[in-house]
């Protein structure tokens, strides 16, 4: 029977006899015999981060919205208050009111100032419309507004004066039949038609012509 070495308790021991091992090292990080490190859940990283700016845009897009209605508020607030401004500039003004003259006796080298009130010829004036006679003809002329004759047939109207535009400083009475009308449109915004009924007969000590004067005062605006 073979002999079996064993190991040896300590003084005053009763019990069976313990064999003893050597201590196993704790393990050090970084040593050969340590055991690998735990790997990080890298999806809850993910995850997390993926959280993290889902609330901070939500957060800035919060603050863009506030923003925005802000904005818009103050810009509707705007263009409420200058909504009475732009409408008024956008309605038209209604048109003046005719005067009309009849008979009236316009001598030659007179003139008619059609901001006159009440009209009649004057002498030694610019404005707005003379009588000129002179080497066996005479013309209606002006210096400084527009003549246009209307075509035989038009009504007179104001809405005919303001579509001619065939404008011209002189017109001769032969191209007026009696009856025939021209327009006169002033610099200083007043549009006139002149009725042509003839003019003074022969033999007669003055050289005239005989008018019917419509006018709108201020009709272009400018008045």
């Amino acid at each position: 029977m073979g002999h079996q070495h064993q190991g040896y308790g300590p003084p005053g021991s009763y019990g069976p006899p313990q064999t003893f091992h050597p201590a196993r090292p704790m393990p050090v990080p970084g040593h050969p015999y340590a055991p690998p490190a735990r790997p990080r859940n890298r999806t809850a990283v993910i995850l997390v981060s993926i959280f993290g700016g889902l609330l901070l845009l939500a957060g800035c897009g919060a603050v863009l919205n506030v923003l925005s209605r802000e904005s818009g508020d103050r810009g509707t607030a705007d263009r409420a208050n200058s909504a009475p401004s732009a409408s008024a500039r956008a309605t038209p003004r209604p048109d003046p009111q005719p005067e009309t003259y009849t008979d009236i006796k316009l001598t030659s080298d007179y003139h008619l100032r059609f901001a006159d009130a009440p009209l009649e010829p004057v002498e030694y004036s610019k404005d707005d419309l003379f009588y000129s006679c002179g080497f066996g003809s005479c013309d209606f002329a002006t210096f400084s507004a527009k003549l246009a004759r209307l075509d035989s047939g038009s009504d007179g109207s104001l809405q005919a004066c303001r579509q001619e535009t065939r404008f011209a400083t002189r017109i001769p009475v032969e191209a007026l039949s009696k009856g025939g009308r021209m327009c006169v449109r002033t610099n200083k915004g007043s549009i006139a038609v002149i009725t042509y009924k003839g003019s003074s007969p022969k033999g007669d000590p003055s050289t005239y012509a005989i008018l019917d004067v419509t006018i709108w005062r201020g009709a272009d605006g400018k008045d």
